[in-house]
């Protein structure tokens, strides 16, 4: 699972660098919009896990 949050992480903001939209990505994944902008608005992958 936090592979897979990983991943997530690089191929949205690679998809952000390479000039897409957050909207374009979210339909290019298959993620809603919530969940395309919590992982646009960690900067690093680490952001994304709270807690543990």
């Amino acid at each position: 699972m936090r592979v897979d949050r990983l991943a997530r992480h690089a191929t949205v903001h690679a998809l952000l660098e390479a000039g897409h939209s957050r909207r374009s990505i979210g339909r290019q994944l298959h993620m809603t919009h919530r969940t395309v902008k919590r992982l646009a608005d960690a900067a690093k992958s680490e952001d994304l896990f709270r807690g543990k």
